[in-house]
């Protein structure tokens, strides 16, 4: 049986992408620190940790902080994975404004340990799982994984050197690398501070939302579409050594977003206000590269996911 370690396997993507891999009779094996990164309520992240954990029933499971790199080199060489994904990284970009040095442990040295742990001990590709943040503006419409990355924030940079870490890193020791690249993903047991999560909060419970700019529009898309993008980059021969964008492919305004909700619940108040001139400009992805290397398709469009997230925060 082939086996795959899947660092941060029990956050929001991890999860989902963990159980694909179950499903399809992998051996997984999880690390994760399990923290809340001080944007989680603790109760409701430990209710979460405790769905996810059933979920994932039959994975190896270890609490640990990916920054720790001899434990972590240590649990490479004891289970010994065919394929490592990393999905170790900060809940929301606000975190590595607010917790810098938090974020570089995270995502640069916690990195390169576990790249370092991949050489040591053979295994065959390397997954890491980095975001559309990385372009800064979007300069074409849709955007293209060769676009020039010039993002304006911490976190985008520490995900575009992340990635050049891995390419560098993986070519120097002759190991296979694939980089992905998500987008506005949502969905059941996605971060409180998502735009989508509060949008649909805020609607159920009669309230407000706030828009910065009418115009501001995101490529939605929903975890398991990303999670088996994730799967196929991982799993998939020809994908060796290359970045894909892994979205919905279609760009939808945060107008739109607000009007679904507001034909559900009427009583939802939209506010609109100029856009945020520090965020960078973005919208649509292209996924040609994935469809045609991966056979990827987005199946989850915006009304249909909305209606899913919806049903499961009323159930939960």
């Amino acid at each position: 049986m082939n086996k795959v370690l899947i660092v941060g396997g029990l956050g929001f993507i991890g999860n989902v992408l963990s159980k694909e891999f179950l499903d399809n009779n992998w051996d997984v094996v999880i690390i994760d620190n399990e923290t809340t990164y001080g944007v989680y309520e603790p109760v409701l992240h430990n209710l979460k940790i405790a769905e996810r954990k059933l979920n994932v029933a039959g994975a190896t499971l270890y609490s640990e902080d990916i920054f720790n790199t001899h434990q972590i080199n240590f649990l490479v060489e004891k289970e010994r994975p065919d394929i490592i994904i990393n999905l170790a990284n900060m809940p929301i970009a606000g975190v590595a404004v607010e917790q810098p040095i938090l974020a570089s442990d995270t995502m640069i040295r916690g990195l390169i340990g576990l790249l370092d742990a991949a050489k040591n001990h053979n295994v065959k590709r390397f997954i890491n799982v980095s975001s559309s943040m990385v372009y800064g503006d979007f300069l074409t419409d849709p955007v293209l994984e060769h676009q020039i990355c010039n993002p304006q924030e911490i976190y985008g940079n520490l995900k575009v050197a992340g990635e050049r870490l891995v390419r560098s890193y993986t070519k120097l020791h002759n190991l296979e690398h694939s980089i992905v690249r998500p987008s506005a993903c949502y969905g059941p047991s996605g971060n409180e501070a998502f735009v989508i999560t509060k949008f649909l909060r805020a609607a159920i419970a009669g309230g407000t939302v706030n828009i910065q700019g009418a115009n501001t529009a995101l490529d939605f898309t929903y975890v398991t579409d990303i999670a088996h993008g994730i799967y196929l980059a991982a799993t998939v021969p020809a994908a060796a050594n290359e970045t894909f964008n892994i979205t919905c492919g279609n760009k939808r305004t945060l107008v739109e977003v607000a009007d679904i909700l507001k034909s559900w619940y009427p009583a939802l108040t939209v506010n609109i206000t100029d856009p945020n001139k520090l965020y960078p400009k973005r919208g649509q992805l292209s996924i040609a590269k994935a469809q045609s290397i991966l056979g990827y398709n987005s199946k989850v469009q915006l009304e249909e996911g909305l209606k899913l997230f919806h049903d499961w925060l009323i159930k939960n």
